[in-house]
Order: C-alpha cells, then structure tokens, then sequence
C-alpha cells in the first residue's frame, strides 16, 4: 500500500506545471525556440502569442499561432513527450550530420522538428501543418462532453492540483476500463469455448479459463491507454501513467498469448495421444515450451523498448555475448540441434527397445532438448546426450515387423529314424498353423549329429508387437515342443560321455 500512495504521489506532482523563464521569445538558436514554445505556457507565465513566436507560419496565418502552439503542447504533454531542451544546441550556426540545419529533439517523435529559416530557428512548417492531425489522433474529444454536463462550480474546481473535470474524467474512464474488461472478459473469453465447441474441439476447460484475466487486464489497460491523454495532464504525469499502461498492456497480451498457446497445445496434445506414434508425445509439449519462450522473450523486448531503450543496440550487444556464450555452450547448441534431427528424422519412438553404439540398450522413456533418456533392461535411467544419438548407429529393436527365433533342440541317440521324422513333422505342422509364427519363414530340419545328441534346428519369426510378447509367444510354443516329444516318445539329451574299458588276457609283467 505505501507503494501505491508514493507512486500518486508522484503522478500529482507530475501533473504540476514546470516553472517558466521570466524571458522574452527567442528563435536564435534550436534551444531557445524549443524554450519559447513550452516556457510561455505555463500557469504563471502564459503567453500563447509568445509561444507561437518561433512557428513557421506564412504572415497570412500569423493569427493561427496561439491556438496551434497550444494543441501542439497538449500533443506532447499528452503522449508524455518531453523535450530535452537542455540538451538541444544553443549554436545558432548549428548544422546536423548530414550537414543540414535540423534538429529532432526526440527519434521517436520525427514529426517534430526545428529547422534553420534565415538567421531565426523555427518549429519546422511541417510539424506546424501537421499539428491538427496529431491532435485529433491524440485526443478522444471526450474532455469537451465531460465539461458541457459539469456545473462551473465542479468543472473549475480543483483539489491537490487538479480541476474538477480532470477528477470526474478520470472516475468515468476507471469505470469505463472496469467495463471493457468485464465485457472482455464475458464475450470474448466466453466465445473460445462456444467456437471450439461448433468445430467439434474438445478443450480443457481450465486451460480456456486462464485467459479470462489476462483479457481483462488486456482491456482495461487498452482504454487506459486510450483515455489518460484526455486527461489534459502534465507531461511527468502522463509519462508514469502510459508507461504504467504499456507496461500492464504488454504483459497482458503476453500472458494472452501464452494462454492461446496453451489452447493450441492442447488441441494437439489430444491429436497426438490419438496416433500410434509416441515420439509426438513428446514433441508437441517441446514445442509448446519453445514458442512460450518467444512469446516471452519477444514481450520483454518490447516492454524494454516502451522504457526507452534503444533495442537495436541491445540487441546488439546481445548477440556479441551470445557469440561468447554459443562458445563456451558449443556442446549445449549441438545436443538442441541433435533434439531437432531426432524429431524431423524419427529414429525411434517412445517405448521402443533400442541400442545405441552397441553400448546403451533400453527402452526410450524421453526425448529432451538436451538429451534421451533411456531405461536398461537393469531399470537405470542412462541420458544420452542427443548430439551422440543423431550421430550415433541406433538399431531400434522397437522397429521389427517380426521377432526371429533360433533354436537347437537336441534329442537323445536311442531317438530311432522314424521317431525323427515323425517328430520333425509333427513341429513343422505346428509352426505352419500356429497364429504367432510369421508366414515368411519356417524351418525345422534334423540338423546333425553332436557329440551328445541329434540335433533338430527350428528357423522361424514371431509377428508379435513387443518384447512381452516376444518371451510369453516362446514360453508357450517351447511347451509345446515339450508335450510333442513326449507324445512321440522322444527324450532331450544332455551333455553325457561314454567310457568304454578293455579286457586284456596278456600276462602281466614280473
């Protein structure tokens, strides 16, 4: 609360008039003019006549001076513009870089200009023509309605420095921001969810109520901005108060957007929970995040350059640190370009088995900015820096069409020929009409005689959709290999050696 009493403190004693120069107009120099038009229309020093002393008017519209060197200080006073004419060049012979005798007092208001006319310095003819435009772009033309309707006794009545009307004036425009914004607020942010209704989008309805506030204060500092140069005050005042309004009105339409991003995310969050892909899963909140941090960062520029500073030369200087910050940051930017290919080139999903030079296997829980995240089959969390994964040989397991199945089963030697045969086809028939086995390949050959058994070698793929489903497809047929030898009366051999001794009947030795 003190804060808030300092800062009106401040605005009043803005709004109160500058003290004037007890001298005489003068146009010698680019500073004296400047002085000539704001010093003698101050309350205890005005001379509307002498503050058109220095206006390029033609003598036949010499009579226009007085009103058109007011409108021309209300234009200033109202848009906080205020004149450096300490800082303006008291040289009478002054010529500019470009070697012409003209002054701008303020880049950001070229439309006034003091220009060199024989030995005098004039307000330039082309701001002078220019002056009933930039009043009736200026003003709302409300003052002169709020001064009809008011008794003589409110309108000219003042109270810590303002008039009646100026006080009057500023409870109407309150009420009327106070309006705008509740019908903001109603209408508008009521609408996105009517409009996403009729397109047949489903919303979060809490995402779409966190734009109501940010456009109510979009609003209401929207007819701020609009109303507070109607308030006729003085250029300090206006000053605190428009930027006080730009200020709230940028970080409104930055959290506006940002909300709209949400929305749009949103939108896009359940398209990709719809696919079967899970790698957008991950992109689209990636993508959200980035666009919220240009919506910010370009916001922020703009609220710095309504504070006056010149964003050219910050941006400048801002590019010569990000050259020294991108330098010492290179692995940084490689990983976030990294992150990039990964998405555009999709070398894997999320969930699928992958293995990474050989050396990290798992299934991929995360794609980040930085790095992917990848859980071992020992239930570790390994981050690969994404620079290695763009780079790097992936062989995604996730990927297989078919999961293939080499084994040996080897039965024992008493297995007769017959029995062979028989059960060779017996598992030939199984795998032929077995629903899990692929149709692309199947064999199953007697394949050899090893040193402990006869070998029986099955070829064949599983068309399973993961690794689950890989091992619970082979437990079940092994099984039934299982139940298949019993019922030819065929056994599984396991490593045995046969020793085999001699008798001999020669007489030992002595």
């Amino acid at each position: 609360m003190p804060r808030v009493w300092i800062f009106l403190c401040f605005v009043l004693l803005g709004a109160l008039p500058r003290q004037a120069a007890a001298t005489a107009p003068s146009c010698e120099d680019p500073q004296s003019a400047a002085r000539s038009l704001l010093d003698w229309q101050q309350p205890d020093n005005n001379d509307p006549a002498a503050a058109a002393a220095c206006l390029d008017l033609p003598a036949s519209r010499a009579a226009e001076g007085p009103a058109l060197a007011i409108k021309l200080k209300q234009v200033l006073d109202a848009r906080g513009l205020y004149v450096p004419t300490d800082d303006l060049p008291s040289d009478p012979d002054y010529v500019g870089a470009d070697d012409l005798p003209v002054v701008i007092p303020m880049p950001q208001f070229s439309e006034f200009r003091l220009e060199k006319k024989g030995d005098q310095w004039l307000i330039a003819r082309s701001t002078v023509e220019s002056i009933p435009r930039l009043h009736s772009a200026t003003f709302s033309g409300l003052t002169g309605t709020v001064k009809q309707h008011l008794p003589p006794e409110l309108r000219d009545a003042r109270f810590l420095s303002l008039a009646g009307w100026q006080w009057v004036y500023a409870v109407l425009l309150l009420l009327l921001a106070l309006l705008a914004g509740g019908l903001t607020q109603a209408v508008i942010a009521g609408q996105i969810g009517r409009v996403a209704e009729k397109a047949g989008i489903r919303l979060d309805g809490r995402i779409v109520s966190g734009t109501r506030i940010p456009l109510t204060y979009l609003a209401i500092s929207g007819v701020a901005l609009w109303g507070i140069p109607d308030l006729l005050l003085g250029v300090r005042a206006n000053q605190a108060l428009l930027f006080v309004a730009r200020t709230a009105m940028s970080l409104a339409a930055v959290l506006v957007l940002v909300r709209f991003v949400n929305i749009v995310g949103d939108y896009f969050n359940r398209r990709a929970r719809a696919t079967e892909s899970k790698l957008d899963d991950q992109v689209i909140p990636l993508a959200v995040r980035s666009v919220k941090v240009l919506v910010w960062a370009l916001g922020i520029m703009f609220i710095i350059q309504n504070m006056g500073f010149e964003i050219a030369s910050l941006l400048a200087g801002v590019s010569i640190g990000g050259v020294a910050v991108a330098l010492a940051a290179k692995d940084t930017v490689e990983n976030l370009f990294g992150s990039v290919l990964i998405f555009l080139d999709r070398p894997f999903q999320i969930g699928d088995w992958v293995v990474v030079d050989g050396d990290v296997e798992g299934v991929v829980e995360e794609v980040g900015f930085r790095s992917t995240r990848v859980r071992t089959f020992y239930n570790s969390v390994v981050s690969v820096p994404n620079a290695k994964v763009a780079n790097a040989r992936v062989d995604n397991m996730g990927m297989r069409r078919f999961r293939r199945v080499k084994a040996t089963l080897g039965l024992t030697y008493d297995t007769t020929g017959d029995q062979m045969d028989a059960y060779v086809t017996a598992l030939k028939e199984l795998l032929a009409t077995d629903e899990a086995v692929a149709d692309s390949t199947r064999e199953v050959y007697f394949g050899g005689f090893s040193p402990s058994s006869l070998d029986v070698t099955l070829y064949f793929f599983l068309d399973v959709s993961d690794w689950s489903a890989e091992l619970r497809e082979r437990q079940r047929l092994f099984l039934t290999f299982m139940r298949l030898a019993e019922r030819h009366g065929v056994s599984f051999a396991f490593p045995t050696q046969t020793v085999h001794l001699a008798n001999s009947d020669a007489t030992p030795n002595p």
